[in-house]
Formats: structure tokens, sequence, C-alpha cells
């Protein structure tokens, strides 16, 4: 027995037993560590994206703009995914791409809260929102107090025909412009009112309409032989019509303009370049009440600085501000207005109007046919895309209203509208914004493509590549090189 105890005190003090006792106590902190670590890494991805994006076009990141936005919310706002999110992920890489931009949205700001609600196993779920058509399928709720609305799949992303498939597929995304929209338009305390002329065979609105709305400004149509601008109305839009109005509507306009001499009313007038501006006097009546007139031809521009090199046309350029009025709280300044098929604007009363939007000292005034350009012997000097007649009672504290004429319509179709290359929609809702007086909450954002992601992250799994070595091959690696060092002291 003696032996037997002393056998067992000579292995306790023995030299290689109290380094192997060593060894396993550091590997038990160590392990200890690691789940300690795994712990808190799997907390904070419950709040933070733990991922880096090293996509070449930073695809998986929010653009400044947006953050900037999302951290303004002053109101609490919940994001409501309405899938599992994993199983939100799995509808493909553009949903990948949604998931991880909605999460760095939410981040921004403690007043946005993030949940995922699987409607599957939620079933009640929906009648909490009664408004909601829930017969259709939906991918995100947003809430704010008793205001919600909801985000499909048509509302992110544009759709092409695959032509190998023959099945549409994703081609374009909106992420992060329908939701800071969609945001902005909860959270505002109210709606400006635009009102839209129909009844003249206008031009399809679409496109600027949908940038008003989203933009926190309520689009109402009205036709002036059965209806009546209404009263909350501080905007009126006619938009390239085919045929004029006649002496009562320019009356009525005329009068809603002075507002009973409260003034604070505006007219945007976009002519049409498809019939010829003399078929129009009620409409070049009224402008000319205003200090501006319109010519029936484009303005040509010979600068090549000026062009759009995506067109390569003269009948498409930029154009220079000529009024700080409504461009001092443009998010970018530099960036410029692209007018096509213009109608040179003309002042008639400088007095009462000026320029907006110039073209360069090379642009000259052209036929409607461009065939005929070679023969025509060009005036080259500066020319009017865009002017602005202001009247106002006189007062110093008293509102002022504006009638603002564009030679150009197409400005504002789809086209341009879409690309941050061009200031024409940024510029547009800062008119509204400036004009109306109102804080410049406006966001303009253009998406994300995902057909341009080098540099080694093709995938969404990639993407989360720094989660997975936090919580995974740190862990692991550090697990193994603790067992091989206490085996190799061991056995030594």
């Amino acid at each position: 027995m003696k032996n037997e105890k002393g056998s067992f005190k000579s292995f306790l003090t023995a030299r290689n037993t109290k380094k192997g006792a060593l060894s396993v106590t550091i590997t038990v902190l160590v392990i200890a560590a690691i789940v300690l670590v795994n712990v808190i890494v799997s907390s904070l991805s419950t709040r933070y994206s733990l991922y880096a994006d090293l996509t070449s076009n930073s695809a998986y990141r929010l653009q400044d703009a947006t953050a900037e936005y999302a951290a303004s919310v002053s109101k609490d706002v919940k994001i409501i995914v309405l899938a599992n999110e994993t199983v939100f992920e799995n509808y493909g890489d553009y949903y990948v791409q949604a998931n991880k931009l909605v999460r760095q949205f939410a981040e921004c700001s403690p007043k946005i809260s993030l949940q995922y609600v699987d409607l599957t196993t939620n079933p009640k779920f929906p009648s909490n929102y009664p408004d909601v058509d829930w017969t259709k399928s939906h991918l995100i709720l947003l809430v704010c107090g008793e205001r919600y609305r909801v985000i499909d799949a048509e509302d992110l992303f544009d759709y092409e025909m695959d032509q190998t498939s023959y099945s549409y597929v994703i081609s374009d995304q909106h992420i992060e412009q329908v939701l800071a929209s969609s945001v902005l338009n909860l959270t505002a305390d109210s709606l400006t009112t635009v009102s839209l002329l129909i009844g003249q065979a206008e031009e399809e609105a679409d496109a600027f309409t949908k940038l008003l709305t989203d933009n926190a400004f309520a689009v109402e149509e009205v036709d002036l032989v059965t209806g009546s601008i209404s009263e909350d109305s501080e905007f009126l839009i006619i938009y390239a019509p085919s045929v004029d109005i006649d002496e009562d509507m320019a009356a009525t306009i005329q009068a809603w303009l002075i507002n009973g001499g409260d003034y604070g009313h505006h007219l945007l007038y976009f002519p049409t370049d498809k019939k010829d501006v003399g078929e129009f006097p009620n409409l070049n009546a009224l402008i000319e009440n205003w200090g501006m007139s319109v010519d029936f031809g484009y303005i040509y521009e010979s600068d090549a600085t000026y062009i759009a090199s995506s067109l390569n046309t003269a009948l498409c350029s930029r154009y220079d501000y000529a009024d700080d009025t409504l461009t001092e709280d443009l998010p970018n300044a530099d960036i410029p207005v692209y007018l096509y098929y213009t109608l040179p604007v003309n002042i008639t009363d400088s007095v009462v109007a000026a320029p907006l939007l110039t073209s360069s000292e090379k642009a000259f005034f052209g036929p409607m046919q461009q065939d005929n350009t070679e023969e025509f012997e060009p005036d080259q000097h500066v020319y009017i895309g865009a002017a602005m007649g202001t009247k106002n009672a006189g007062t110093d504290d008293g509102q002022s209203s504006h009638v603002l004429v564009f030679g150009s319509y197409d400005w504002l179709s789809e086209g341009f509208l879409k690309y941050n290359s061009y200031n024409n929609a940024a510029y547009f809702v800062n008119i509204f914004n400036t004009l109306a007086d109102r804080a410049q909450t406006g966001v303009i954002i253009e998406g994300k493509k995902l057909d341009d992601t080098t540099l080694g992250a093709d995938s969404a799994a990639s993407v989360s590549f720094v989660a997975a070595l936090v919580r995974w091959v740190i862990p692991i690696g550090v697990l193994i090189a603790g067992l091989a060092v206490f085996l190799l002291r061991r056995f030594r």
C-alpha cells in the first residue's frame, strides 16, 4: 500500500504530470473562451450583420445616401420580412442581396427594428393588418404607429424574359430606393398634394408621378372639364398635352395661381413637340402672362463635352444650372441635368421670368427633322431649356406663385430618371421640395446589379465569410492547435 501511495504521489509530483495538467488547464480555458466568443458572436449576429462585402461594386452594402436617411428616421418603424430569413434568402441571389441591405438599413438607427415572420406558422398575423390584401403574396411589411404598407417583389425588382429558359428572371433591383421611400411615406407628417391635368391627350406620366409618390407627395388627377383643382393642392402639372386648353380652363388656372392674392401655387408646363406651338394659343397666352414663350424647333448641341455619350446625339445634352434657387439643397449640384428633344424657352419679361437650365454657347436652334440640320446655318449661342416666372403680392412675408416651363418632357421618362449619372430625378424632386418649402427629405438611390460582383465574391455564401471565420474557422483551428500541443507534450 505504501508503494502504491508513493507511486501515486510520485505521479502527481512528476514533472510530466505537471506539464500535462497545465496543458489540460490551458486547453479547458481556451475551449471555454471559444464557447464564450461563439455565444457573444451569435448574440451580436442577431442584431448586426457580421459579414464583409468583397463585390467590386459593393452590391451588398448600403449606399451612403441610404444610410444617412435611415439614420435620420425619428419615428419608430418596424420592418417585418414575411418569411423565415433562411427561406427568404433561398429565393435567389437578389433576395440574399435584399436581406443584407434590409438588415443594414435597420442597423442604422435605434428607431428601426427588424423581425422575420413566417406566415405559415403564424396564420393569425395578417389579422393585425386588415387593410392589406393578404390574398396576394407580399415580401415585406412596414409599420409606423397605426400606419403600414407592404412591399412586393414587383416593387423591389425588374424582370425580363430569359430566352434560354423562357421564364422571367430578375434583371435589376430598387431595394434601397423602395425601402427608403416607403419609410419616408410612412413617417411623413403630411403629404403635399400635386394635381396632374388630364383630358388633353397628354403623354404618359407614370415615371415621374411614381417618383413624386415615392417622395411623400400625393398625386391626384384632375379634369377641368368635369372637376376642379383640389383646395389643398399646391402644384399643377400640364404634361405634353396634344390638345390646347380652352379659355375657361386658362382663366381657372390663372385664378388658381393668383389664389385670391395669397399666391403659393405652382404650375409646371411641359409643351409637346408633336404639334406646332401655334396650335396652343390659350396655353401660350397663359405662360406669356408669366414672362415666357416657346419656339417650335429643337435645341441642337455642337459642344461634344455637353452631348450625352450614352445616346450620342446632338438632341440629348446636359444643361447648366442658371438659378441657384432650385439647386441649393441638391445632394450633388455637380451632377448635370440632361434634356432630350428640347424646345427653346424664351424670356419675354425679365422682370417676371428667369432661366433655370441653359445650354452651352455652341448650341443652335434647328428644325424638327434631324436630317435637315446639315443644310441649316446655325446661330450658335446659349439657349434656355427651362425657365421660371414668379409673382407675389409684393410683401416681404408673403408667398410667391411660380410657373415653370420646360422645353423637354422626355427628360422625365423612366430612362432618364433611373440613373444617378443624370441629376434629373434629384433635380425634379428638389423643385417640389423647394417650392413647397418643406424639408429636403427626398431620397434618390440607384440600385446595384449582381452581374458585376467579381473579386472572389460571386455567391452569397462568400459574402458572409467574416461570420464563418469568427464563429467556426478560428475556434476549430484553436481547438486543434491546443490538442496538438497537449498530445505532443504528453507523449514526448
